[in-house]
């Protein structure tokens, strides 16, 4: 019997297998980024304004809703409103002196306005590709309560 030195097997040669098919893709994810990037943040600006509208469009309805209570109890509608929601203008018809002398069928009705623009980038880009250049500026947002006058 013949004893052999311990010598550790030699690793494998990797297999070099040429490459087929594979392209150079360095430039196609700026492509992918330059074409999406814009939509994203046009949603992204989209859903921060419209939730701001929302929230300012719930308020002039509140608003509303107690210059129009104010009216039916003879109280002053302006104070009630500003408490609510201050610097929006207001309109009444009829008076709420009016209303005082009124049977109690009439109805009051207390209209808010109020100028409502967008904050993020969305506003000059809607000036952009809109034909209306007041909608950079924002518009009037509008919000009615009725009541019946209280006698």
């Amino acid at each position: 019997m013949t004893l052999r030195p311990c010598v550790p097997p030699s690793p494998p040669t990797p297999v070099r297998r040429p490459v087929r098919g594979r392209r150079q893709d360095g430039g196609a994810a700026a492509v992918e980024l330059a074409i999406v990037l814009p939509l994203l943040l046009a949603v992204v600006f989209g859903v921060i304004d419209f939730g701001r509208m929302m929230a300012n469009q719930i308020t002039l309805n509140e608003a509303a809703r107690e210059g129009a209570r104010a009216a039916a109890f003879n109280q002053p509608v302006q104070a009630q409103v500003d408490r609510v929601a201050p610097g929006i203008t207001v309109s009444y018809s009829p008076s709420p002196v009016a209303c005082a002398s009124a049977d109690p069928s009439q109805n009051v009705t207390v209209t808010v306005f109020q100028t409502w623009s967008p904050i993020t980038p969305l506003g000059p880009i809607l000036k952009l590709i809109s034909n209306d250049s007041s909608a950079a500026n924002g518009f009037t947002q509008r919000a009615k309560g009725v009541m019946q006058c209280a006698g």
